[in-house]
């Protein structure tokens, strides 16, 4: 299985998003899910890069592995709640796109001690 992996290291990602202070809420993971054809793969996930930043959304991991005959994108991200609207568009933004078959985004549950929870 063909696998690509972009990993931000954890000081870097939290030194991009926001920390949240006393009293606010914790920034929320998100998964979005793109499958698109593998030659398409590279190109889709440099286009997500750039369509959020300048965002409060931080990419935390970008990965891009084989799904039968078409590629998955996978990227694990971080934001405060006025991020999601960035995601949101994101989402439909890549859906317009012509190589690209599905496109979705989840939440994803924070890990907490006792809870084996994997983001994949």
């Amino acid at each position: 299985m063909e696998r690509h992996r972009f990993l931000i290291r954890p000081e870097v990602a939290l030194a991009c998003c926001p920390r949240a202070e006393h009293g606010a809420p914790a920034p929320a993971r998100y998964r979005v899910l793109v499958l698109v054809r593998p030659d398409e793969a590279e190109r889709v996930s440099a286009l997500a890069q750039v369509l959020l930043r300048n965002t409060d959304v931080t990419v935390i991991e970008s990965v891009i592995e084989r799904a039968g005959c078409l590629s998955q994108l996978v990227l694990l991200t971080q934001c405060v709640a006025p991020g999601r609207a960035a995601l949101s568009r994101l989402v439909e933004l890549l859906g317009l796109k012509r190589n690209v078959r599905s496109v979705q985004w989840e939440s994803v549950p924070s890990f907490a001690p006792g809870n084996a929870t994997h983001y994949q």
